[in-house]
């Protein structure tokens, strides 16, 4: 029983990968949320060594890899952090290189902060909101955003997807932050029209979620 309730240990090396940055470029998704148990991050080290960092609001969901990052694992491993707590969180990731330990409750640096968490977070199971089979998909740039307003509600966007005769309805404010995410170049794809909208840029380290609206 003791060894069942030991803490997990962990070091995370992102040297090199401007980790403020990029988390930065999120975070205003769970600033934006009202669900209390979703206001935060999560972060996700999974069994192929990559450590992932996970925001939502429930209307769309944001994920940044950092493949390989886990250097010393006990296996996989998710903990949710409260927005007021992520600040120390985030800063220590930026070190370079970090090692921590992670019990049931609380996550302990080795220069002696502790920070309270809590796991199994419901959005460390985001991978089953992907869609499998892409089969949908439709490439749009940010000079063509407006091309694709809607006639009716300006603060909707209406996209043609290859293979359907339905166009696909989203919230306009929630696409343009994909952009500020991803960049000028975004591929949409979808599965049906009651599935999440799976949006990537260039840069395939990085995927948002978005739910349609509607019709």
């Amino acid at each position: 029983m003791f060894f069942k309730n030991k803490p997990l240990e962990f070091s995370i090396s992102l040297a090199g990968t401007n980790v403020g940055e990029a988390i930065n470029k999120i975070l205003f998704i769970a600033e934006k949320c009202k669900h209390p148990q979703l206001r935060g991050l999560c972060f996700l080290i999974k069994e192929n060594c990559d450590f992932e960092v996970i925001v939502s609001d429930t209307f769309r969901l944001a994920v940044i890899s950092f493949p390989n990052a886990v250097k010393n694992s006990e296996g996989k491993c998710d903990f949710f952090i409260a927005l007021d707590q992520s600040p120390a969180f985030i800063s220590h990731l930026q070190s370079g290189w970090v090692s921590f330990s992670i019990s049931k409750k609380e996550i302990a640096f080795q220069d002696g902060l502790k920070i309270s968490c809590l796991r199994n977070s419901p959005l460390s199971s985001y991978e089953s909101m992907i869609p499998k089979p892409e089969r949908y998909q439709s490439n749009i740039s940010r000079d063509e955003v407006e091309r694709f307003q809607d006639p009716v509600d300006s603060k909707r966007l209406q996209f043609p997807l290859t293979g359907t005769p339905q166009n696909i309805v989203v919230n306009k404010e929630y696409f343009l932050d994909a952009l500020k995410i991803l960049g000028d170049k975004l591929t949409i794809s979808i599965k049906g029209t009651r599935n999440p909208i799976l949006i990537k840029g260039e840069n395939k380290n990085t995927i948002y979620l978005l739910m349609p609206i509607a019709q």
